[in-house]
């Protein structure tokens, strides 16, 4: 599935556009449900960047989540799930930065693996039992 940058024109308002970037992006199935909310004109300068693994029934549920069920269920029929998930003719641009909202991760495009260098560890280290917490204000 693609995930792209684009403007978003808040309720088809020419004055009051979002930019989805690559820190936000949007997924190819994600602008059907944009213009369905904001208007058919509404969206444009669509730039697919990033291609990853997603079935059309997890994202139909992930989308599901942020926009509610009435709108997915309007756009995409009942309980179908999206059918297109990839922008034609898109091609992945190579070594961009973005954040990846399957899965919170910032990565790199063409690359398999989240940079470890930004993302921690998720394994405890040995002997560890829980993660350190972490204390805001005085010490105790």
């Amino acid at each position: 599935m693609h995930f792209c940058t684009a403007r978003i024109h808040i309720g088809g308002d020419n004055n009051n556009i979002y930019f989805a970037n690559e820190f936000d992006p949007v997924s190819w199935p994600e602008i059907s449900i944009l213009q369905q909310i904001h208007g058919g004109d509404s969206v444009d300068t669509v730039v697919p960047f990033a291609d990853v693994e997603q079935s059309g029934p997890a994202e139909r549920h992930r989308l599901a989540l942020k926009y509610g069920e009435e709108v997915i269920a309007e756009v995409f029929g009942g309980k179908q799930p999206p059918h297109q998930l990839e922008a034609p003719r898109a091609t992945q641009r190579s070594g961009l930065r973005w954040r990846n909202p399957l899965t919170g991760l910032l990565e790199t495009t063409g690359d398999s693996e989240p940079d470890p260098a930004v993302e921690p560890p998720t394994e405890a280290l040995e002997g560890e039992t829980e993660p350190p917490r972490m204390t805001l204000g005085r010490k105790r």
